[in-house]
């Protein structure tokens, strides 16, 4: 893992309010949406860690001084990304888009996973130590602000 500068902690009040704009945020990205199953607040949001940095993280994460705020959104196979949102990576089982910021400089990004990854073995265990939620016992910290219900027969 990489060496990041010193990141001073934001206190609970400040994190609380920027995952509440987050969440709003996620919703209004996301719902509604059939084929949404869960959204989920990961990272260091979930953990209380967000903060700003003393200098820039570098070119690799747009020279940006402040913690992003990630989320990871559980969607159908066939679910199509809002085509105005910016894609930050993309790999063999999942792809992260840019979907907006909060306060005006910590940007919101959302992890979408397809519902036919989450039960191979390989996506699993990579998800888990990327920090991404994927069993009932994780050890990763997240919040849910969406999950849907059954599917109505």
């Amino acid at each position: 893992m990489e060496t990041r500068p010193t990141k001073n902690i934001l206190p609970k009040a400040e994190q609380k309010k920027l995952i509440e704009e987050a969440s709003q945020l996620f919703r209004k990205a996301f719902l509604p949406d059939v084929d949404v199953d869960k959204i989920m607040i990961t990272g260091g949001a979930a953990e209380g860690r967000l903060g700003e940095y003393d200098v820039p993280l570098g070119e690799k994460y747009g020279n940006r001084m402040v913690s992003d705020i990630d989320g990871v959104a559980i969607v159908e196979d066939g679910y199509k990304p809002n085509s105005e949102w910016k894609l930050v990576a993309k790999r063999d089982f999942w792809e992260v888009y840019r979907i907006g910021e909060v306060a005006e400089k910590y940007p919101v990004e959302c992890l979408i996973l397809r519902r036919s990854s989450i039960v191979k073995k390989k996506v699993v265990e990579r998800g888990e130590f990327y920090g991404i939620p994927m069993t009932s016992d994780t050890k990763n910290k997240f919040i849910v602000i969406y999950e849907r219900g059954p599917k109505r027969q």
